[in-house]
């Protein structure tokens, strides 16, 4: 192939676009536990999760048969996200909250919103 650029007629080949001798591997590697099998995984979960289940107990305590929300009230919070909890009055949304700010010892403080 001819490329002409200005005054200059080159002439290009295949060896012009060879990979250069030593390639940058561009490959992110993997940081953090290696695991090598499912049974590993497990066991590296249930030995960093130890806290949740006493957790979940203590909350439940006050809160009764509300095992679900307990569950997802925590999956929002080691997850950094936000919790949104909306109903009608005399469901405990404050109390649930006010107990699980107190089990991991952190503030709690409502927001009421009236769409007018």
């Amino acid at each position: 192939m001819n490329i002409q650029t200005g005054e200059q007629n080159r002439q290009i080949s295949a060896e012009d676009f060879q990979s250069p001798p030593n390639p940058v591997n561009a490959t992110p590697q993997p940081s953090g536990p290696q695991f090598t099998s499912i049974q590993t995984i497990n066991e590296s979960v249930q030995r960093t999760s130890t806290w949740v289940r006493p957790l979940e107990q203590e909350i439940g305590r006050v809160i009764v048969g509300q095992k679900r929300l307990i569950e997802r009230l925590l999956v929002g919070i080691l997850s950094n996200g936000h919790i949104l909890l909306e109903g009608v009055p005399g469901l405990a949304k404050t109390l649930v909250l006010n107990t699980l700010a107190s089990a991991i010892q952190t503030g709690f403080r409502r927001i009421q919103f009236t769409p007018d």
